[in-house]
């Protein structure tokens, strides 16, 4: 099985790391437009800091985003919870606020559709919405599908997207992520997803960018990729490591300095090439807290792993029980027993980790949807009433980590400070008796099994954490 090694060892660098960098700063320097990062789910600021997020999108929003210090905006969507055609609704409706914008400003912002890593969302409906409204007035050139993520082992190669277990590389097409009920897929190149997200139909030409283009000393052959594309194009992006989006970011920006438009669907790694804005550990005030309220929402194996890793290090796991979460007297009795007894473990300065069933339920007339947002209520229900007796917050899975941070904690913009541990960001919340309260976003896919009961002791025992080490 392939390994990163065998990866880099196969394609070299054929130019200088000095030179790289200096284009890439310069591209970064010189860049006048605002980028938009339009976010399906909390977790894509898992690579950022020190840039405002805004927790949904309304109509007067592109103001207050110029009036933003930085270069880079995130903006949380949630639109992996929505219907494919829920989602298309409302990337259309931003793409109309934006055009309504640029033709009472003459301000054009670049625009990215953070997703996934491991290629789950609403594909091609968010980015399809943008090209179809801008096509008169802003006409897209193509479209760049960048899935990697760094800290989290996502690599693309030879057009076939990679997650690294084990220090092995194995194709995410293989792995539990591809079997989701809503968006899985079943194509290991990427050429082939592409076509296969598109119901195997016609659609635009898919292209590829490739590490060997990426690391030659002449990176012509990349250039032209990206300027000859037109009418929508997909390109695919290989890459393995930062340096590669850093010289894509530096021919993307001559590109555009041409007059070509692109937009760009990707995970995390490659705003942090586009924005200049690296990762950086968040000052969390190491040891000082005495509890923590982790909430776990995510039903990937490898959550329930760290829940129950989680809980073997001290912590209390509280199971929400979902059994009559469709009779709201007999819910209501539910929720106010498993509040009564989280608020008097947090007060006794233990941690509690309330999670829903890790089995899937089923209800009679109802579908996955509706079970999904009945269960995710009740969820925020109880910890709307808890949250205040905890000293740090942690929301494991990306949807949760969206409804708990808007419903519950009633947040409507926040500071990204950094990240726990790598691919894991906090976000300052607001400050409760002059202390502040930090909301830290754990992925539901990110980490290994220990990967709580490491933000557990960041915390609460004060043991350092490199974010440079996965």
């Amino acid at each position: 099985m392939l390994k990163l090694s065998d990866i880099k060892n196969k394609y070299p660098w054929d130019c200088y790391m000095n030179s790289v960098n200096e284009s890439w700063e310069r591209a970064v320097k010189e860049n006048d437009k605002q980028t938009i990062v339009l976010d399906d789910d909390p977790t894509g600021i898992q690579t950022m800091s020190n840039i405002a997020v805004y927790t949904s999108w309304s109509k007067g929003l592109p103001k207050k985003i110029t009036g933003e210090k930085a270069n880079v905006v995130f903006v949380w969507t949630n639109s992996r919870a929505l219907s494919a055609d829920d989602a298309k609704s409302l990337y259309r409706s931003i793409a109309k606020d934006l055009i309504d914008y640029y033709k009472k400003t003459g301000i054009e912002f670049k625009i990215i559709s953070r997703s996934d890593s491991t290629l789950r969302g609403n594909y091609p409906e968010e980015t399809r919405a943008f090209y179809d409204i801008w096509k008169t007035t802003l006409p897209i050139d193509a479209e760049l599908i960048i899935p990697c993520f760094f800290d989290g082992g996502r690599v693309t190669v030879d057009d076939i997207h990679y997650l690294i277990q084990d220090g092995k590389l194995v194709p995410c097409a293989d792995t539990e992520f591809a079997k989701d009920k809503t968006f899985g897929y079943t194509s290991h190149d990427m050429k082939e997803w592409v076509a296969e997200k598109h119901g195997w139909g016609l659609i635009e030409r898919v292209t590829s960018i490739t590490l060997r283009e990426l690391r030659s000393a002449n990176t012509q052959s990349a250039y032209k990729k990206l300027t000859d594309a037109q009418n929508f194009e997909k390109i695919i992006i290989n890459a393995v490591e930062m340096d590669d989006l850093k010289v894509l970011a530096a021919l993307l920006s001559k590109a555009i300095k041409s007059g070509k438009r692109y937009i760009f669907r990707t995970a995390a790694s490659f705003v942090n090439a586009a924005s200049g804005v690296m990762p950086k550990k968040a000052c969390i005030h190491l040891g000082d807290s005495k509890n923590g309220l982790f909430i776990a929402g995510s039903h990937t194996g490898l959550t329930t792993a760290q829940i129950k890793s989680l809980i073997k290090s001290g912590a209390i796991g509280l199971e929400l029980d979902v059994t009559h979460v469709f009779n709201r007297r007999a819910m209501d009795r539910k929720i106010r027993s498993l509040r009564k007894r989280a608020v008097q473990l947090l007060k006794q300065n233990k941690s509690v980790c309330i999670y829903t069933p890790r089995e899937y339920h089923e209800f009679k007339g109802k579908t996955n949807l509706e079970i999904a947002i009945a269960i995710s209520d009740a969820l925020v229900n109880v910890v709307r009433k808890v949250y205040r007796f905890a000293d740090y917050i942690v929301a494991k899975g990306g949807i949760t980590s969206h409804e708990i941070a808007v419903k519950a904690l009633n947040i409507k913009k926040a500071t990204v400070l950094g990240q726990a541990i790598p691919g894991v960001p906090v976000v300052a919340v607001k400050k409760m008796c002059k202390k502040q309260l930090n909301y830290t976003i754990f992925p539901g896919n990110v980490g290994g099994i220990n990967s709580l009961v490491k933000i557990k002791q960041i915390y609460e025992g004060g043991n350092d954490y490199d974010v440079g080490k996965s």
